[in-house]
């Protein structure tokens, strides 16, 4: 399978732009989501039923979830990202995993991102951000028999 280099290009932005994200949240610098999220973009989250439309709602769930949770030494990793591009549209998915600490007890959460991208005036925006998570759990829990749904799309 071949690329050619915008495609190329574009697939780097995302990935950086899927990066930064986790940054700015295990940094607790949610003002760096403004140049991440598009003004119109949507956060859904499964379970939780959490659906924030619009960058400023968006950014109001993170500035509470990174500085009332009371969540400490947040680190997101993310694994298998996958990144496909059509013209302006683009999809990411990849695997995360969390740690942290809470009530001095370490934790574990892990799920999916299924993101969707949009290009306009040149760069690459978050339209939607896609979360499905499992756990998190404490370590003594461990995460046996815990499971995430499948993509509901098809990524070949």
């Amino acid at each position: 399978m071949g690329f050619d280099l915008e495609t190329v290009a574009a697939k780097l932005e995302i990935s950086e732009l899927e990066t930064r994200y986790t940054w700015a949240i295990d940094e607790n610098r949610v003002e760096r989501l403004e140049d991440i999220f598009a003004e119109d973009a949507r956060l859904t989250m499964t379970p939780g039923d959490l659906d924030r439309r619009g960058r400023d709602e968006v950014l109001a769930w993170y500035h509470e979830y990174c500085h009332n949770w009371g969540w400490r030494n947040r680190r997101h990793y993310l694994a298998n990202v996958q990144v496909e591009v059509d013209g302006d549209q683009a999809r990411c998915r990849a695997y995360f995993l969390l740690t942290y600490e809470v009530h001095d007890k370490s934790r574990i959460g892990w799920g999916n991102y299924e993101d969707r991208f949009e290009r306009r005036d040149g760069r690459w925006w978050l339209l939607e951000k896609n979360i499905s998570s499992a756990g998190p759990v404490t370590l003594e829990k461990g995460w046996a028999g815990l499971t995430l749904p499948q993509s509901g799309e098809d990524w070949r």
